[in-house]
């Protein structure tokens, strides 16, 4: 016999520790998706909701930081909600939380504890808070969503500089974060004309050892977030990018409650239809490390940000594959990583081959 989860929505992994739970996926009228889930005996209360826009969209405003910067701002009122602490005063008082953050592709919005919603979404806005609440926090951060000037975010100009600086000090806490120093680099080795090349982290300096083998030391990029966003008529670059990507058919809502599945696509349905959907759409990009080979040559299928897709087995016929890169530490320390290029994988999350691979790769012992 199936679960209730393979018969509600066979497209979602069965998990042991969610086989108690009623789950849902609807699509609203205004192409918006939505899981919803279903648990009685849940102690916390939980929403997300993921916009498929992210700092790689940013070149044509020529803005390093916007998305980033945009999602600061959306937490400072909207129309509804005016007062600009509002939202995470009210999480706080009902025992919850809330948080954001922005990658590449997307920005996530959270409402509550959705780390146990890991296995079900990949990209979210979060939030949580106690069930009894659910409704009302809800309620305060589908405005985010809503147009500017038609019931949603005030995106007040005179938080414009405050914001700025806290997304500064943001940038200024990580510039002695290893990884994302490393992670600078790999964005540095791609061709300096796409988007993946472009202010993170800090500035990079290169010096090649030989064809296979690179140097780097990376030195701190003082200039800092707010060069690169403080600029003349910022806020007018921030209301642009805004009205072109935060549109209903490139979100995804996610929730989950001690309500029945009926009570929770009621709450979406009434909350989340005012969302325009501008069919919008991301661009598309050509693969962003040409000097290793053509990748950009495979058909373009279930292509990624990096824009590989396909199954052309022949995909890299001037490989100047494996290259290795040094970088100094700003602690004594020491580690190795590898990066494989592969085509993408996300049509095979059923097979979950990626998961496959890893293993292979990092176990200890085959057993005969």
């Amino acid at each position: 016999m199936k679960s209730a989860v393979e018969r509600v929505c066979p497209r979602l992994p069965v998990s042991c520790e969610h086989r108690g739970r009623l789950y849902r996926c609807i699509t609203l009228a205004n192409e918006m998706k939505a899981v919803l889930i279903s648990e009685a005996q849940c102690d916390k209360a939980a929403a997300a909701v993921a916009v498929h826009v992210g700092s790689l969209c940013e070149k044509p405003w020529a803005t390093d930081g916007l998305a980033h910067f945009l999602e600061h701002m959306l937490f400072l009122g909207t129309e509804k909600y005016p007062e600009e602490e509002s939202y995470k005063k009210f999480l706080s008082k009902n025992g919850g939380g809330c948080n954001a953050s922005t990658s590449d592709e997307f920005t996530r919005y959270t409402l509550g504890s959705l780390f146990r919603l890991c296995s079900v979404l990949v990209h979210r806005y979060y939030l949580h808070v106690k069930p009894t609440v659910l409704e009302e926090a809800v309620d305060r951060l589908s405005q985010f969503f809503l147009p500017y000037g038609g019931g949603g975010p005030l995106m007040d100009a005179s938080c414009t500089d405050r914001e700025m600086n806290a997304v500064h000090s943001e940038h200024q806490k990580n510039l002695q974060n290893e990884a994302r120093r490393a992670m600078q680099v790999f964005r540095y080795e791609a061709d300096s004309n796409h988007p993946l090349h472009h202010f993170r982290t800090g500035f990079v300096l290169a010096v090649p050892f030989s064809r296979f083998c690179r140097a780097w030391c990376i030195t701190p990029c003082w200039k800092g977030n707010l060069e690169t966003l403080k600029k003349e008529g910022i806020r007018d670059v921030l209301l642009d990018f805004h009205k072109n990507f935060y549109s209903a058919n490139l979100m995804a809502v996610s929730i989950i409650g001690k309500e029945s599945l009926d009570e929770l696509e009621d709450l979406v349905r009434s909350r989340f239809s005012g969302v325009v959907n501008k069919n919008a759409s991301i661009p598309k990009f050509k693969w962003p490390f040409p000097k290793y080979g053509d990748f950009g040559a495979w058909e373009d299928k279930e292509a990624t940000f990096l824009g590989v897709g396909g199954t052309n087995p022949n995909p890299n016929p001037n490989n100047t594959l494996p290259i290795v890169t040094c970088i100094e530490p700003c602690k004594e320390e020491r580690y190795v990583s590898f990066q494989f290029f592969t085509p993408p994988v996300e049509h095979l999350w059923k097979e979950k081959v990626h998961v496959l691979a890893l293993q292979l790769l990092t176990v200890r012992e085959l057993v005969p």
